[in-house]
């Protein structure tokens, strides 16, 4: 929000669409409608538990931006109950670390 605040363009990036639609929302409904359009969604989602979905949402912002001047990485998960990711990682470790 910050951010956008200042006139940054933000990337909101989520698993779930409608999380990103409701959070993008969110943000429009607290910063205007001219501040509003600095916010900005790609095509794919982002589940940091996926390298494939990692690197789909890299490749998406690639072909949308010429540059990223700052990334901020606030997700993750703490203590989960023992999962492995889709590519075989302990899930804590795949999502915190190897996802960012």
């Amino acid at each position: 929000e910050e951010l956008a605040k200042k006139g940054a363009t933000v990337y909101v990036a989520c698993r779930s669409p409608a999380k990103q639609k409701a959070t993008i929302e969110s943000l429009s409904s607290k910063l205007g409608k001219e501040k509003a359009k600095l916010l900005k969604a790609l095509p794919v989602g982002l589940d940091l538990s996926s390298l494939e979905s990692v690197k789909a949402f890299a490749k998406a912002f690639k072909e949308t931006e010429s540059q990223l001047n700052i990334l901020i990485l606030n997700a993750g998960v703490m203590i989960p109950p023992f999962t492995k990711t889709k590519d075989g990682y302990e899930l804590q470790w795949g999502v915190n670390h190897l996802g960012h």
